[in-house]
């Protein structure tokens, strides 16, 4: 016997014993969408019945789909991430992809949930199968699914997002290292014949500049006239490539005072590039960059910042990382007083804000010394 309608949108099969459901989804692309559910019990097709039926009422369903988590990721990565951001964001969200669908990329994505993605949080925070990524990565990972599954749901392939209801790792704040006026002296008498390490070291540690920035400086960009550097480009890695960009925004675009110990040591940097341009000839690399090799050939930030590493534990100093001589320009400013807003601007911060935040625990020792200094002459 067929099956016959017992209620509206539920229908009986008394062969196969079992009720169907029918879910009416409306018109999605110029198209009916419907799906049958089957159910063993009459009240269980009734209460899905309910359910769906409310639910499209109030918060909305999503139309049947057999994408799957991959699929979504891949779709919002090309034409959502690629055309809104730069590369280096891109291939950023890429690599943060990959750990995602390595791991939850075959599940469907209406059958993804909270709690799924809560074992993945905890699996690559425990290293299960190999892979151990610390909780500032995975929050990373948390943000960026939330941020995808968000469009999901506004494109009406999801109802909800799941991940809204996962909780992720809680941010700790990385230390920071930093290096004493005396340390940072001890580092630039270690590379004084490493022409490369002499420039790097030069610029984030008398003036706070970024690797990129600094891998991205140009000599046309340097008035030794006025004495002043504009930062106004910046050389990155974007995957295996190495990418001219902008800076980090438009608060980096900044002009800063070259004082006559730097300008003495970017003049015999300059100096030095044009012997080895005059020994080595057309074997010399022709560039305007202020950060090359011997040869000319401008100075990767991946290889600069193993180069430093490399330095550093040569020569056993106390570990730093050359971003870290940025942040001792930051530390020796406020000690000296230098006001925030001063700070921000020389570090090319969008904001005094950022500023502080960033370096709270420095600056916090520097209140408790002057509001040690007050209170001792209140007593």
């Amino acid at each position: 016997m067929a099956r016959k309608v017992v209620e509206r949108n539920i229908s009986y099969d008394d062969i196969r014993k079992k009720y169907y459901v029918n879910l009416d989804y409306g018109i999605i692309d110029g198209k009916r969408k419907k799906k049958t559910e089957i159910f063993t019990k009459k009240s269980e097709a009734k209460r899905r019945l309910t359910e769906f039926q409310h639910q499209k009422n109030t918060t909305g369903v999503a139309a049947p789909s057999d994408d799957t988590l991959a699929d979504w990721l891949d779709y919002w990565l090309e034409n959502i991430v690629k055309i809104n951001n730069e590369v280096t964001t891109y291939e950023s969200y890429k690599n943060i992809i990959k750990y995602l669908k390595a791991d939850m990329g075959g599940i469907k994505l209406q059958k993804l949930t909270a709690r799924r993605i809560q074992q993945y949080y905890n699996d690559r925070i425990q290293g299960k199968d190999g892979t151990k990524l610390s909780g500032n990565t995975v929050k990373k990972h948390h943000t960026l699914l939330k941020t995808a599954l968000k469009l999901a749901v506004k494109q009406g392939i999801i109802y909800k997002n799941p991940a809204d209801m996962a909780e992720p790792p809680k941010y700790t704040k990385p230390e920071i290292s930093v290096y004493s006026v005396k340390e940072i002296k001890q580092l630039f008498g270690v590379v004084e014949d490493d022409i490369i390490l002499k420039t790097a070291v030069s610029l984030a540690a008398l003036l706070g500049l970024r690797r990129e920035e600094i891998c991205g400086l140009k000599w046309s960009n340097v008035d030794f006239a006025t004495k002043e550097i504009h930062i106004i480009e910046a050389k990155t890695i974007a995957g295996s490539d190495v990418i001219e960009k902008s800076t980090k925004n438009s608060s980096s675009n900044r002009t800063l005072y070259m004082d006559d110990y730097l300008c003495q040591i970017l003049s015999e940097i300059k100096q030095q590039q044009i012997e080895n341009k005059n020994f080595l000839g057309d074997r010399y690399n022709e560039n305007d960059y202020v950060e090359v090799d011997e040869t000319g050939k401008p100075v990767n930030p991946g290889y600069l910042s193993s180069r430093f590493r490399k330095c550093i534990v040569t020569n056993e100093l106390p570990h730093i990382t050359l971003h870290g001589l940025r942040h001792s320009v930051a530390s020796i400013a406020n000690e000296a007083g230098v006001t925030l807003f001063n700070i921000s601007k020389m570090l090319g911060h969008s904001s005094p804000d950022v500023t502080g935040k960033v370096y709270t625990h420095l600056f916090d020792e520097t209140n408790k010394e002057a509001f040690g200094k007050i209170a001792k002459a209140l007593k």
